[in-house]
């Protein structure tokens, strides 16, 4: 448990707060307190963690002000270093989550412009939901629409229309993208040596009849 205050959520509600904690007799949590707190040990972060925890449970309507996550997840959330960060997760690891995440902070808390940011997907689903949730959650639907949300096919489509190379036969985006996975992964046992051509039809046989 590592609680992300929200700041925008947080000086919003911060009169409420206050309020709620001198009416109940209620001591304020120094993380909102104290906010914002920097460079603290490891034993006062849980401490405070806790104490907020506990806030949020006896006064759950100020349940929006924070996000919890796990240590390895609030520090892909707040980033901010000048090297590319790459992340490997397996299935249920909370990477949309994260990564929805990741997105509110750097507009709302950081003010990173929303037309500057690039999100891709393998798949239509994928950037679909991207997008609805984002839509759903805590930045304006406005700048949802400036972010340039897609899978990584429309995306590299774009490039390649944008610099005159029009009518390409692009891979859809959700057909066969299972298949070409397990061949990929797969090359050399299915008997691929070098670069070859396959139409969408052989893909979907040799992949279904080597699954």
């Amino acid at each position: 448990m590592s609680y992300i205050i929200k700041k925008h959520k947080f000086l919003k509600n911060l009169d409420k707060i206050k309020e709620t904690c001198h009416y109940n007799e209620y001591d304020m949590p120094t993380l909102l307190k104290d906010y914002p707190l920097k460079d603290l040990t490891a034993e006062l972060k849980i401490e405070y963690d806790w104490e907020l925890d506990n806030f949020l449970k006896v006064f759950p309507e100020f349940s929006d002000i924070a996000i919890d996550l796990n240590e390895n997840q609030k520090e892909i959330v707040t980033y901010g270093g000048n090297k590319f960060l790459s992340i490997e997760a397996g299935p249920s690891a909370g990477k949309t989550r994260v990564l929805i995440e990741k997105v509110n902070y750097m507009v709302n808390e950081l003010g990173v412009d929303p037309k500057s940011l690039l999100i891709v997907t393998f798949s239509t689903k994928a950037a679909d939901e991207l997008r609805e949730r984002l839509s759903e959650g805590d930045l304006l639907k406005s700048d949802v629409q400036k972010m340039h949300i897609s899978t990584i096919h429309s995306f590299c489509e774009k490039i390649l229309e944008e610099n005159g190379h029009v009518g390409l036969n692009i891979i859809s985006d959700d057909a066969g993208e299972k298949n070409l996975l397990f061949i990929g992964k797969h090359m050399e046992e299915l008997g691929f040596v070098k670069e070859c051509y396959m139409s969408s039809s052989n893909i979907k046989y040799i992949a279904n009849k080597y699954k």
